[in-house]
């Protein structure tokens, strides 16, 4: 064997453990990208997991607050309600008291027995209105309104009379 083929025969050996070299290199470096990939993709995934958890949390703290504030306007709501039903059962109770003292001073037995029996209704209308919630006037009402429509309508225009009446100024008045 001639100096050149010992030579060549040597760079072909070393040619071919560089070969090797850098393919357990490239495969060490393939396998490293993998796992760095493995390991971005779970920290991208657990970080999306979080977030959603935390923006499910923030909504579920937002929505409880929502419900906390509504709960506690139904119940101010609630409250004012039941001052103006009270305060209303007063008037009624001063005003048929009124009427009761009228008929008492009045010399007219009819207009003393009318103005008994309005203070007996006025006196009857305050205790049923008296320890009720609104939501239980109210369906109160809508239940006598279905089972009276026309007695309600008759109500509704007198109503609407009288209240035209009080609201408008009399004619005696702007000729004073």
């Amino acid at each position: 064997m001639t100096a050149v083929s010992r030579n060549g025969s040597v760079v072909k050996d070393n040619v071919d453990a560089a070969r090797d070299a850098a393919g357990k290199t490239a495969a060490a470096v393939a396998d490293t990208a993998r796992s760095l990939a493995d390991d971005a993709r779970d920290r991208v995934s657990d970080a999306a997991k979080h977030a959603k958890d935390s923006v499910m949390a923030a909504g579920e703290a937002a929505a409880a607050r929502v419900g906390d504030t509504a709960s506690v306007v139904g119940d101010q709501a609630a409250a004012k309600a039941a001052d103006m039903r009270d305060a209303l059962t007063d008037a009624s109770d001063r005003l048929a008291d009124t009427l009761r003292n009228t008929a008492d001073e009045t010399a007219r037995p009819v207009q003393a027995r009318v103005l008994n029996s309005v203070a007996d209704g006025v006196t009857s209308a305050a205790d049923s209105i008296r320890g009720r919630t609104l939501g239980d006037m109210t369906d109160s009402i809508r239940g006598a309104a279905q089972r009276n429509p026309g007695l309600f309508a008759v109500a509704a225009a007198v109503a609407g009379f009288a209240l035209a009446r009080i609201m408008m100024p009399s004619q005696r008045d702007d000729r004073s």
